[in-house]
């Protein structure tokens, strides 16, 4: 970073590099930056990773400082040739946000695909030594939401894959993370949201199996009775009714 910040001399007092003694993984090195940062808007861009316009930072900020209600804009993003969620839409109700992101991942949980208000983030750390930190601290930030716009307009997130990358793990411990960050899900999740809660339970216990770790899962804190009236299909309700008559762990168990 410091050799290339010497051939572009008018950038060099904008840029300060921040340096790690060592590889400490994505979420303590973001954290860093969050303790460190001074201004009044927050972008992450990965090491292996672009954005494909110069101008996307620039036409970003200056929709946010026209609207101070707006928490954070979200661009779309480019991922094995193809891009993702090139839509045009601002949402100011945050079960409507649980809703586009659990749902229809239109709202997606990259922090790197948006531009954020200082107001949203600065409270907030990544939890560190798990992957998947992002879904993991999503829900804090929708949250603290007043107004979340995605626009397609200034450019795009270029998501590079490659079979190194944590999200293309498959072995216990990412099933694990993973589960970890759906807890936090129905932790904050709003009380009226069931089906996207029962989707993100679901999840979690797909994961547990694939992860042969059944003790991660904590009990489901809503009322069972509220589940099972809610507007499911039959399936997922006589599933509820297995778990509720022989417990989680024995269903578990069976599932495997």
């Amino acid at each position: 970073l410091k050799e290339t910040l010497t051939h572009f001399p008018k950038r060099q007092n904008q840029v300060k590099v921040i340096t790690q003694n060592h590889n400490q993984g994505q979420a303590a090195a973001r954290n860093k930056a969050l303790d460190t940062f001074t201004g009044d808007f927050v972008a992450f861009v990965d090491s292996d990773d672009y954005l494909t316009d110069k101008n996307i930072i620039a036409d970003t900020v200056s929709i946010l400082e026209g609207d101070p209600s707006i928490s954070f804009i979200q661009f779309p993003y480019y991922k094995d040739g193809k891009t993702f969620n090139k839509k045009d839409l601002s949402v100011d109700n945050i079960p409507e946000m649980y809703k586009l992101w659990i749902n229809g991942k239109i709202i997606t949980n990259y922090f790197c695909d948006k531009v954020f208000s200082r107001n949203v983030i600065e409270s907030l750390r990544f939890k560190e030594g798990i992957i998947f930190e992002d879904r993991h601290l999503f829900p804090s930030v929708l949250n603290n939401c007043n107004k979340v716009v995605l626009c397609s307009k200034i450019g795009a997130y270029f998501y590079r894959t490659h079979a190194g990358q944590t999200t293309q793990r498959n072995d216990p411990h990412a099933f694990q993370c993973q589960i970890i960050a759906d807890m936090r899900i129905l932790q904050l999740i709003p009380q009226q949201l069931v089906k996207e809660a029962l989707t993100v339970y679901w999840r979690a216990i797909s994961n547990s199996i694939a992860a042969n770790n059944h003790e991660i899962i904590q009990p489901y804190s809503r009322s069972f009775f509220d589940i099972i009236g809610a507007d499911i299909p039959i399936g997922i309700k006589l599933r509820l009714c297995t778990i509720k008559l022989i417990g989680l762990k024995n269903y578990l168990r069976l599932a495997n």
